[in-house]
């Protein structure tokens, strides 16, 4: 019996993290992710750094979503 092959296709997510960074260059890989074709963008949703320096910049999530929404030219061409 021959092994049954499957439509589907392998889907790729980008896990962005929103600390010790600034928003121009999580915009750019945000860009970077959707241009490539990711099938979803992450980000957390931690008040603090994870790792690293504890003083470093650290961004709200739903405040960056909302930020990084407004990068695409069409909201929808964006995937999260």
């Amino acid at each position: 019996m021959m092994p049954r092959m499957s439509n589907s296709r392998l889907k790729v997510g980008v896990q962005l993290h929103p600390q010790a960074t600034t928003v121009e260059a999580l915009r750019d890989a945000w860009r970077r992710a959707d241009d490539m074709g990711a099938d979803s963008i992450w980000i957390w949703d931690h008040f603090y750094p994870l790792y690293g320096d504890p003083d470093a910049e650290n961004f709200e999530g739903w405040t960056l979503l909302s930020a990084m929404a407004l990068t695409r030219p069409t909201p929808c061409s964006a995937r999260w």
